[in-house]
């Protein structure tokens, strides 16, 4: 799958910057933008490859907002939303709980750009740093599990997507080192998205970040 490779193309950059990551860690920094830049990096460096082509910040084809990267494989385009997810301290010093980080509150805009992307395939991956705890990462699963919260966290936001289910294509069990965790997820929809599925978003010319609805 495109995305796990993906994954193993980041896992294989963040294992040469640990000491970035503890550094974050113990001053209790969001570094999303840096977790962006590595994205990039690995994703231009498959291009050619399993990577057909990439766009950042693409606009979204049913204006909710820009996505995060859009990627193409040899199935046609889908997103990927990425986060941040410091599973230790903030900035302020208080506890950081992973489950925060889940919460449907915090992730309700991009699950709503998701949902309104017109293809079958939406993937979320959050980088956690430290690793997170087993328990951690099961609490995690279950509030992004959660019945009750999602519709109050979409309705909020205007939202009409239905509660999302997420399948994680990583877990702890593959090695990861203290320092973090790349949870990798899945995105589907119990009903169907609103615009038919295609191959390209929308309008689509060749180049890159030039995608209009």
């Amino acid at each position: 799958m495109p995305v796990q490779l993906i994954v193993s193309g980041v896992d294989a950059v963040l294992w040469g910057h640990l000491a970035h990551l503890r550094l974050f860690s113990r001053h209790g920094v969001n570094r999303e933008g840096w977790f962006d830049g590595e994205m990039l990096s690995v994703l231009d460096g498959l291009k050619g490859g399993v990577v057909v082509d990439y766009d950042r910040q693409t606009v979204h084809p049913n204006g909710a907002g820009n996505l995060d990267f859009t990627v193409q494989d040899a199935q046609g385009w889908f997103p990927l939303e990425i986060k941040a997810w410091m599973c230790n301290m903030q900035a302020s010093r208080n506890p950081y709980d992973l489950r925060g980080c889940c919460a449907p509150s915090m992730l309700a805009v991009d699950v709503d750009k998701l949902w309104r992307w017109p293809g079958p395939r939406k993937y979320l991956i959050g980088f956690c740093y430290p690793r997170p705890s087993l328990g951690d990462w099961q609490n995690c699963l279950q509030t992004l599990g959660s019945v009750v919260g999602w519709p109050r966290a979409l309705g909020k936001i205007g939202s009409q997507a239905p509660p999302p289910q997420f399948r994680p294509l990583t877990n702890l069990s593959q090695g990861y080192p203290p320092e973090f965790f790349t949870a990798a997820l899945d995105v589907t929809f119990p009903a169907p998205t609103p615009v038919p599925a295609s191959s390209t978003p929308g309008a689509v010319s060749s180049t890159p970040g030039n995608r209009t609805a």
